[in-house]
C-alpha cells in the first residue's frame, strides 16, 4: 500500500507518521532546519508512549524513519508492519515522537487482535525475517512470562506509575492474545 502511495508523491521528500504520534515544536524546528541537499536520504527519530500524561522514556522500539527521499525509498511488509527500507545514508534526529493512542479499549483490543492475527501468519511462515523473539513467541506461554519479567525487572516499567501499569497491562493483553492463537495453531482449532 505504501509503496503505491510513494509513487503517487509529487515531492522529493516524503514524511510518514501515524495520526496519534505528537510532534514537538523542537521536532519541527529540526525538521525545517535539514539540509535538504545533503547526501542524506532518510531521517529517523526514537518513538515514546504517551500514556495518562506520562512519557514511557524507554528504546522499547527502534527508531524509525519517517522523513525520507522519494527515490531511495521502499516499503517491505514483514508481519503486520512495513518497515522502511533506504538506499544510502540516513541519520538520527535529534528530537522525539511521542504516540498517544487514543483508541477506546474495544477499539484498542479489536486493533491487537488484528495485529495478532497478521503476527501469527508470520511467525509460521518459512520466513527468512523471522528473528530470535518472534521464534520464542512459537513456544506456548513462555512469551507472556518473558514479557513479565522484562518490562517488571529490567525496565523497571512501575517507575512511570500508573502509566507504567497501563503500559506493561497493555503489552501482557497482546502477548496473551498472541499466545492463545500459538496454542490454536498447534492444537488446529
Amino acid at each position: 500500500k505504501l509503496n503505491s502511495c510513494i509513487k503517487l508523491c509529487k515531492s522529493k521528500w516524503i514524511m510518514v507518521i501515524d495520526a496519534d504520534y505528537l510532534i514537538s515544536n523542537d521536532l519541527s524546528i529540526e525538521i525545517l532546519n535539514i539540509n535538504s541537499n545533503a547526501k542524506i536520504n532518510g531521517y529517523s527519530t526514537d518513538i515514546f508512549h504517551y500514556i495518562r500524561k506520562t512519557i514511557i522514556c524507554e528504546k522499547i522500539y527502534p527508531s524509525k524513519i519517517i522523513l525520507f527521499k522519494k527515490n531511495y525509498a521502499k516499503y517491505k511488509k514483514i508481519g503486520h508492519k512495513e518497515n522502511l527500507k533506504i538506499k544510502g545514508k540516513t541519520k538520527k534526529l535529534e528530537n522525539f515522537i511521542l504516540h498517544d493512542d487514543k483508541k477506546s479499549f474495544n477499539r484498542w483490543l479489536k486493533s491487537q487482535i488484528n495485529i495478532a492475527n497478521e503476527e501469527i501468519k508470520f511467525i509460521f511462515s518459512n520466513s527468512k525475517n523471522r528473528k530470535i523473539k518472534d521464534k520464542i513467541r512459537m513456544i506456548p506461554i513462555l512469551p507472556v512470562i518473558l514479557i513479565f519479567i522484562y518490562y517488571l525487572l529490567k525496565l523497571n516499567i512501575l517507575k512511570y506509575k500508573s502509566g507504567g501499569i497501563i503500559f506493561l497491562t497493555q503489552r501482557l493483553i497482546f502477548e496473551t492474545i498472541l499466545n492463545l492463537k500459538v496454542i490454536k495453531y498447534y492444537l488446529r482449532i
